[in-house]
Order: structure tokens, then C-alpha cells, then sequence
């Protein structure tokens, strides 16, 4: 149950809905959309147990393209009765044989790694992305303030220029009207 409510968890969080063109938190990340299907296929594996029951589907677990997965109880009930070394030998392994749990820790090791694992790489390209993008906000938030800046000073003087255009405007206006007074008068 954990191991499907992790996958439909991962499969949500990277689903991307083209005709609403819009996606989970992770839609972008190919390393972690893939993930899903790289454990399945662990799981999946046929293991040479030199026996009958060589995968989990032999223990009655069947995985659905929804990523479900079921269990028939009978089935398993019947191969941990007649085949226990069959089945220890597929989650343990044996000398020469690597078991599901050995398989499953590797791949679920190459994913966490601290500095190298998918999930620590994908983090590591998502902060330099994070980075380049504060930094085209900077420049561009610089470029913004600068532009505003003249704009302001050139505000400043056409402001000055229209003050003294309304200066000379009233001059005129009261010379035009002092001659108007004087030659009717």
C-alpha cells in the first residue's frame, strides 16, 4: 500500500494536462516522471531462483497500468506453502543469485544519494535554475529602476519647460491684453 500511494503520490505530483496546459509541481523533471516506471520495473523483475516462483507475479501481485497493485491471497498463501526457499531466495537472493530486496535497495539508493542520486540532482538543477532566475530578476529589476529613473528626470524638466512655456504664455497674455486696453482707450 505504501509503495502505491508512492507512485500515485510521484504520478500526480509530475502529470502534466497538455489541452489545460497545466502540470503538477514536478511536471517539468524527466529524471523523476520516469521514476514511477523504474520501480515497477524493479518490481517486475525475474529473479533465477532456481525454482518455481521467479517474480512477484508468481506470489499472486498484479500491477495495473494505473499503477494499482492487487493481491490474490490464495496465490500467495499457496506458493509460501510449497515453495518458501523459492520465495526467500527471490526477496533475499542466494550465492549468485541478487534478490528483489537487493535490487530494489540499489535502485532506491541510486535515487536518494545525498550528492549523486536522481532526486539530489534534480534538486541541484532546480536550484540553478531557481539562481538564474533571481538573477535575470535582479538585472531586470536594475534595468527597470534605471529606466524609471530617467523617465523621472525627464519628467522633471519637461515639467520645468511647461512651468516657463505657462510663464511666457501669461506674459504674453497680459501684454496682449494691456494693448487692448490701450488702443481702446
Amino acid at each position: 500500500n505504501a509503495f502505491q500511494e508512492a507512485i500515485q503520490d510521484l504520478k500526480a505530483k509530475t502529470a502534466y494536462d497538455s489541452p489545460a496546459s497545466t502540470g503538477g509541481p514536478l511536471a517539468t523533471s524527466s529524471a523523476l516522471r520516469g521514476l514511477a516506471g523504474e520501480l515497477s520495473q524493479v518490481l517486475g523483475n525475474r529473479i533465477n531462483t532456481g525454482g518455481t516462483i521467479t517474480s512477484l507475479f508468481d506470489l499472486g501481485l498484479e500491477f495495473k497500468r494505473d499503477a494499482t497493485i492487487t493481491l490474490n491471497a490464495e496465490t500467495l498463501t499457496a506458493a509460501l506453502a510449497n515453495h518458501p526457499d523459492d520465495v526467500k531466495t527471490l526477496f533475499a537472493g542466494k550465492s549468485g543469485v541478487t534478490g528483489l530486496g537487493t535490487l530494489l535497495t540499489d535502485k532506491l539508493n541510486a535515487i536518494t544519494q545525498p550528492f549523486s542520486g536522481t532526486i539530489a540532482t534534480q534538486k541541484q538543477a532546480t536550484q540553478a535554475q531557481i539562481d538564474r532566475l533571481d538573477t535575470n530578476i535582479a538585472s531586470t529589476k536594475a534595468r527597470l529602476d534605471k529606466h524609471y529613473d530617467n523617465l523621472a528626470r525627464q519628467f522633471a524638466s519637461l515639467d520645468t519647460y511647461a512651468a516657463k512655456l505657462q510663464q511666457q504664455g501669461d506674459y504674453l497674455s497680459n501684454i496682449i491684453t494691456s494693448f487692448n486696453n490701450t488702443q481702446q482707450s
